[in-house]
């Protein structure tokens, strides 16, 4: 099964610009990566699945009481070589920290879960510098600290049945390709036709509920439920759970077919969405509802047995209703290559393309602008150690927010993903 007026709020204050900012921390952790990815021991990957290990038995006591804990730094590198609005580097991070409690291991009841993540960000804008619309970066998210989700499972019916409710990132569920999750732009792993009206998903969520049936080992459908205004927009920082008048509901269905555990892995899903959130549109016209489409397939193309070697791509296209949505269809695709180079069989080789088309009726009240944004991605990573991962990564950004003026860009640098 799937994991993963205003009323008073609750609030965790920015943290300030001190934390994880700055060109010389960068560098600092840029380069003590690099140090200790070189003198790591040969069997560390044996002895340690992060950087900090087991201190103390922690890790080992928590998880005989059912506490499985995660944690992990970010930092995303990319400079806007050429093109875009301003060029320069952009250092993005985040910081991840994940608590999960099986209720049965924690000797309470079976089926149950508690899950509680943790969620920091800082940094520069990339997006300033690009100019584009579907986000170079996904992990740009501003400066703050916020509790990301906080939720309680339970299972039914043998584990086929599954209610979820809590703070929920909903693309943990939805509109996720496997094979997309490689990619540093966004829209390969959430497609912008959803994106570009506030969701439930990373860096603010709402409070909602999901419940997901599957009738057989290799069938399922999801139906989703969440307030439409995720956080507050006029305070950004922190956590917030508000309720506030024109918020509206965000629905969400899916249903689709994967694989079962032992074949070659394949999914094809399809969804949509309705969302009841008041909002002015392009052309300023106040509106009560929104909708769209979606689907993906993606598909284990070739692997070796023995090696582990592998060839996996997806597909992706969504709508949205053009009257009142900039992005009308969004289309994206992508290929991974695990074990490109034969001596490294466990690196995986990524392309991606990712196309934003705004909608007839947003041209024809911006007749300025072109058809499309169109992201190519060429991405690699690798791991050095059990505990980090480079990603250098490259982007041709095509007609950026589809405004004549601003050149093609291209950003460069690359992706450090700590595991501790």
């Amino acid at each position: 099964m799937p994991a993963n007026d205003r009323p008073s709020r609750t609030v965790f204050h920015e943290p300030g610009p001190a934390l994880l900012r700055g060109t010389g921390l960068t560098v600092i952790v840029v380069l003590a990566a690099l140090l200790a990815a070189r003198a790591a021991p040969a069997g560390e990957a044996a002895v340690a699945t992060g950087l900090l290990g087991d201190p103390g038995g922690l890790r080992a006591r928590a998880a005989a009481a059912g506490l499985d804990l995660q944690g992990s730094m970010t930092l995303d590198v990319l400079d806007d070589a050429r093109g875009g609005l301003h060029r320069g580097v952009s250092p993005i991070y985040t910081l991840d920290l994940i608590g999960e409690l099986d209720t049965a291991r924690a000797g309470w009841w079976e089926h149950g879960r508690f899950h509680v993540y943790l969620l920091g960000t800082a940094g520069d804008s990339l997006n300033k510098r690009t100019g584009d619309m579907q986000f170079a970066s996904n992990i740009e998210g501003g400066s703050t600290f916020t509790v990301l989700e906080a939720w309680y499972e339970h299972d039914f019916l043998d584990d086929r049945l599954s209610w979820l409710v809590g703070l929920h990132d909903l693309n943990a569920d939805f509109y996720m390709p496997q094979y997309g999750q490689l990619f540093v732009n966004s829209s390969l792993g959430l497609g912008i036709d959803m994106s570009q009206v506030g969701i439930s998903t990373f860096p603010a969520t709402s409070f909602g509920t999901r419940l997901a049936f599957a009738p057989t080992v290799t069938t399922y459908v999801m139906a989703g439920l969440y307030d439409g205004v995720p956080g507050d927009p006029a305070h950004p920082y922190g956590t917030q759970v508000v309720f506030g008048t024109g918020d509206g509901l965000f629905a969400i269905g899916e249903a689709g077919m994967h694989s079962a555990d032992d074949a070659p892995y394949y999914k094809l899903a399809i969804g949509g969405w309705y969302h009841t959130r008041r909002f002015d549109d392009y052309t300023g016209r106040t509106r009560n509802e929104n909708s769209g489409l979606y689907g993906l397939a993606e598909r284990e193309l070739w692997r070796d047995a023995e090696s582990g070697r592998s060839v996996g791509s997806f597909v992706q296209i969504g709508t949205a209703e053009g009257d009142r949505n900039q992005t009308g269809i969004y289309l994206g695709a992508g290929l991974n290559v695990t074990g490109l180079l034969p001596a490294r069989p466990s690196d995986v080789f990524g392309v991606g393309i990712a196309q934003a088309r705004n909608s007839g009726r947003f041209l024809d009240a911006n007749p300025a602008l072109r058809d499309a944004e169109t992201a190519l991605e060429f991405t690699y990573q690798l791991a050095p150690t059990s505990w980090l991962t480079l990603q250098p990564d490259l982007q041709y950004i095509i007609d950026p927010s589809t405004d004549p003026a601003t050149d093609d860009a291209v950003v460069v640098g690359m992706r450090f993903l700590i595991t501790l």
